[in-house]
């Protein structure tokens, strides 16, 4: 087993590492860092080492109250997106953090400018729209984000369950579409009992 790097010290750009506190539950060391303002966090220490954490939350404060005074939109559906997904990479103490930041989601330089987003993203196409990251396990980046539907945006869980059948792969969503739900189901139970994607739909065709 590697020995975990000492990282007592170590600066970013407004934060410094202090000393260890254990593990997250997914087995990642945990250090306690200050932040130039003053605040007290925690930070997995891959993701200090190579500086994408680099302080408390305060900085995405800092900006939002800058965007507001600049462009006045802080009330748009779009930069509520953009807000969202900062602050999920950037600030521990958000509840999803743990699935962004906290394994390596970083969003990209360019937007930590809102007018940036705006102009790479334009506006939502609809209400139903959500902000949507082409590969869920890359970063926030004009090249890997998308407007997408709640539909979209379902099959293109990390959790979904692919299936190939005739040398196609796809989503189980995918291949028994919404006028097969019972059989999507059951062919989900028998799935988690450890039956394969593929024997589950010969079990269960869709209808």
């Amino acid at each position: 087993m590697a020995k975990p790097i000492d990282l007592s010290g170590f600066r970013m750009d407004s934060a410094t590492a202090l000393k260890r506190v254990g593990k997250n539950h997914r087995d990642q060391f945990m250090w306690e860092c200050r932040c130039d303002c003053g605040e007290l966090f925690y930070a997995v220490a891959a993701n200090i080492k190579l500086k994408r954490i680099n302080h408390c939350g305060c900085q995405s404060t800092k900006n939002r109250r800058q965007a507001h005074t600049h462009h006045g939109k802080t009330r748009t559906p779009e930069f509520n997106s953009w807000q969202g997904a900062r602050d999920r990479c950037l600030c521990p103490t958000n509840k999803a953090y743990a699935y962004y930041g906290g394994r390596g989601i970083r969003i990209c330089e360019r937007w930590m400018s809102f007018d940036n987003f705006l102009q790479d993203m334009g506006p939502k196409p609809s209400p139903r729209h959500s902000l949507d990251r082409i590969n869920v396990n890359g970063d926030y980046c004009p090249e890997n984000c998308r407007w997408a539907t709640p539909a979209e945006q379902a099959r293109n869980r990390r959790n979904n369950v692919r299936i190939t059948i005739d040398g196609k792969t796809q989503t189980l969503y995918e291949f028994y579409g919404r006028k097969s739900s019972s059989a999507y189901t059951m062919a989900n139970r028998m799935i988690a009992k450890g039956v394969t994607p593929e024997e589950a739909a010969s079990l269960c065709p869709p209808k």
